[in-house]
């Protein structure tokens, strides 16, 4: 990816995934704002490195719009999102319904709510990618 003055926003990089292409990114002197649900060591590591770290639990519907809302007041456009938050929880009895909704919010609703409330920082950028 070319270098962009606008950053690339990763959910969930405070780890595996996440964390690499984060790392990689900023290493080419990309701009990066990552998300984390839990403090982990690469939350700091990526925050030396130069990035904008924003913790943010996709969980449920006005988390994400707190989220959104908070991205917005630290950038007026995106080079990309990439929607790399994760949960996965086993199912319990009686719990399926939870576990579901849970689940559906982190990997559904969450990028839905993003895209749809972000296409107008996506726009402000030449060149503009989602990657699920």
């Amino acid at each position: 990816m070319a270098c962009s003055p606008a950053p690339v926003l990763i959910t969930g990089a405070s780890q595996r995934v996440g964390l690499y292409c984060a790392e990689r990114l900023l290493a080419e002197g990309q701009p990066v704002i990552i998300t984390y649900r839990s403090d982990r060591p690469g939350v700091r590591q990526l925050e030396d490195l130069g990035a904008i770290v924003l913790q943010a639990d996709f969980s449920c519907e006005a988390s994400v719009l707190d989220f959104i809302a908070r991205l917005k007041d630290r950038t007026d456009c995106l080079r990309a999102i990439v929607h790399n938050a994760s949960d996965w929880l086993a199912e319990g009895t009686h719990d399926e319904a939870d576990v579901f909704t849970r689940m559906f919010s982190v990997h559904m609703l969450a990028p839905y709510l993003i895209n749809l409330h972000c296409a107008d920082l996506l726009r402000r950028c030449e060149k503009a990618d989602i990657v699920h």
